[in-house]
């Protein structure tokens, strides 16, 4: 799933939680709500696949080139070589 789409399932899914909780009467609060609706919410964004699309080329080097500034073993010139052709 993209970030952009993580993000708004997490503004839905809190501002859905938020507003049931303030509509219940007080007996009838759930207090676990919340929690439960953060490991759903979890559950549907924290996957084992990858991130990135594999088939997806342009995805897969946006992706790479963030990761860019943390590879080890490259110096400043070399990171800035490769982060040159991953623009082309």
């Amino acid at each position: 799933m993209s970030e952009e789409r993580a993000v708004n399932l997490i503004r839905s899914a809190g501002i859905g939680t938020v507003l049931t909780l303030l509509t219940l009467p007080p007996g009838q609060s759930d207090p676990h709500l919340a929690d439960a609706a953060f490991d759903a919410i979890a559950r549907a964004i924290l996957v084992d696949e990858p991130a990135v699309p594999t088939q997806d080329a342009a995805a897969v080097v946006a992706a790479f080139r963030t990761l860019l500034p943390e590879l080890p073993g490259l110096s400043k010139a070399e990171a800035a070589l490769l982060d040159e052709w991953l623009q082309r």
